[in-house]
């Protein structure tokens, strides 16, 4: 959870948090090859320090794929 709002973290937090775009983010979490490694230690660093965790039930929703 995101101490001043009691929520847990979005991509958004983490985008913040990183100063980067939520789309970067994203390429992050994806392993996409076009993310600078200075900007992918950024991200990372951001994801471990708000606890940001991947929601698979909106990502469910987004691909049409249930991963089960």
């Amino acid at each position: 959870m995101t101490k001043s709002s009691g929520r847990l973290p979005r991509l958004e937090d983490v985008a913040e948090r990183a100063g980067v775009s939520h789309q970067t983010v994203s390429r992050v979490i994806n392993d996409h090859p076009n993310v600078s490694k200075g900007t992918r230690e950024r991200v990372e660093a951001a994801i471990t320090e708000l606890g940001y965790r991947r929601n698979t039930a909106a990502r469910s929703l987004v691909t049409r794929r249930s991963q089960t």
